[in-house]
C-alpha cells in the first residue's frame, strides 16, 4: 500500500542535492538533508513503539524540524496531532 509519504519520497529521491529550505542564521537543507532527518526520527518514534494508528503529540515552533517530525510521523503510520505552542 502507497502512502502520503511513500509518494513524497519518490519526489525526494528524484532532489536529494537540490535546496529544500533556505532560511536565515541557519544551513541550507536539501531533500537529502530533509530526508535523512525523516529517517532518523522515524527511527526514534519506531524504538518508542509507535506503530501505525498512534497519534503522536507534539508542541513545538514551526519550523524545518517540526516538519520532519511530522513526515516522519506519517512515515511510520502515525497520525500527527500538533499542539499550538501558545497553550500553557
Amino acid at each position: 500500500m502507497t502512502n502520503f509519504y511513500s509518494r513524497l519520497n519518490s519526489v525526494f529521491d528524484n532532489s536529494l542535492d537540490k535546496p529544500c529550505f533556505i532560511m536565515p542564521d541557519r544551513p541550507e537543507w536539501s531533500y537529502g538533508d530533509l530526508s535523512s532527518y525523516v529517517n532518523k526520527a522515524a527511527a526514534v518514534l519506531q524504538q518508542q513503539g509507535i506503530t501505525p494508528g498512534d497519534r503522536v503529540v507534539a508542541q513545538v515552533e514551526k519550523s524545518a524540524e517540526n516538519l520532519a517530525l511530522y513526515l516522519a510521523v506519517i512515515k511510520v503510520g502515525g497520525i500527527y496531532v500538533p499542539l499550538n505552542t501558545g497553550y500553557t
